[in-house]
C-alpha cells in the first residue's frame, strides 16, 4: 500500500459497518372524522372521443453493437478514458470492442481513466483504495508484449470486483456468483500444473517461485485470466487472438489454457454473464 492505495493484485478486502438502526415508533390511533354534509357532484359531460392516429413504422436503424439489455447497463467500453494519441489506444481500443461483442456491464461500475506507463515487468494494474475499496484508475505498460489481453484481465479485475457482486469485494474470492467458473478452473489440468510446480519449486526452497506461484493461483488472479482467455477466445480480433495464442505457448508455468482444458470453463462463463443478464449474444 502507497499513500492509502492498494494496486491490484494484492486485494486488501476491508470491511463493512452497519450504516444505522431504524426504531419503531408507537403510531397514536386516528381521530374519527367529523361529520360533514353530503356534496352533490355535477353532472358529467363526456366528452367525444379523438380519431386514433396511427403512426407510420419507424426505418430500421443498423446498429454495430448489440444495446445494452436495459437502462440499468452500459457498454464496457464506457468504462474507460484515455488518450486518442497515447500509445496503448490503439491496443485498449481493441480490447474494450471485443469486450462490448461478448457482454454488457451496470451502468453504476464508474469510468475509470487508463494511466500509460513505461514499466518493463509491471505490464498492468487494476487500483483501488485499501481503506475505503473505491476504484481508482488501471495502469497499462506500453512496454508489453501482450497489452490488449493485458487490458482485458485488469478490466476482469474491476468486474470482479465492483461489478460482479458486492461492491469493494471480490466476487471470487466470496464464493458467491462466480463459484462454478473457480471451480470449473480448480478442475483444469492448467491448474494442477501450478499447483505441481509449486511443490517442486518448495522442495527446492525457492521462496521467490513459491510466493509467485502462490500470487498466480489466488481466486482472483484466477478469475481475471479464465475472463481474458474467454474473451479474446470469442473475439474476431485477429491482434488479441495473435496475444492469446503467445501465452499460451508459454509452458514455463501455464498461466494461460490450451482450447480443449478451458471448454468447461468457458461454458461456466458464458453462463455466468448469462445468469447476471449482461451477456449480448
Amino acid at each position: 500500500m502507497i499513500d492509502g492505495v492498494t494496486y491490484q493484485p494484492q486485494a486488501d478486502h476491508g470491511f463493512e459497518f452497519n450504516p444505522g438502526q431504524i426504531y419503531n415508533m408507537p403510531i397514536p390511533p386516528a381521530k374519527p372524522p367529523e361529520p360533514v354534509d353530503p356534496v352533490i357532484p355535477p353532472p358529467v359531460v363526456q366528452a367525444e372521443p379523438a380519431p386514433a392516429v396511427i403512426a407510420p413504422a419507424p426505418t430500421p436503424i443498423n446498429i454495430p453493437l448489440q444495446p445494452a439489455r436495459n437502462s440499468q447497463l452500459k457498454h464496457p467500453k464506457n468504462l474507460v478514458k484515455y488518450g486518442a494519441r497515447s500509445k496503448n489506444a490503439s491496443a485498449v481500443s481493441d480490447a474494450m470492442e471485443a469486450i462490448n461483442n461478448i457482454h454488457s456491464v451496470p451502468d453504476s461500475m464508474e469510468q475509470l481513466d487508463i494511466q500509460s506507463t513505461s514499466s518493463p515487468t509491471k505490464l498492468g494494474a487494476y487500483v483501488y483504495s485499501g481503506r475505503t475499496n473505491k476504484p481508482f484508475k488501471f495502469r497499462l505498460s506500453t512496454k508489453g508484449d501482450n497489452p490488449r489481453m493485458t487490458m482485458v484481465h485488469e478490466m476482469g479485475h474491476y468486474l470482479d470486483h465492483h461489478g460482479i457482486g458486492t461492491k469493494g469485494a471480490f466476487d471470487s474470492e466470496s464464493g458467491d456468483r462466480t463459484s462454478r467458473v473457480i471451480q470449473a478452473i480448480k478442475q483444469s489440468k492448467s491448474y494442477s500444473k501450478l499447483a505441481e510446480r509449486r511443490a517442486v519449486f518448495a522442495a527446492q526452497n525457492n521462496t521467490n517461485l513459491v510466493k509467485h506461484v502462490d500470487y498466480l493461483m489466488g481466486n482472483d488472479e484466477l478469475f481475471a485470466r479464465s475472463y481474458a482467455q474467454f474473451i479474446a477466445s470469442k473475439s474476431t480480433g485477429r491482434k488479441i487472438k495473435g496475444e492469446l495464442k503467445n501465452l499460451q505457448e508459454d509452458n514455463f508455468l501455464g498461466t494461460q489454457w490450451d482450447d480443449e482444458d478451458f471448454q468447461s470453463i468457458n461454458v461456466e462463463m458464458g453462463k455466468l454473464f448469462s445468469d447476471l443478464g449482461w451477456s449480448n449474444q
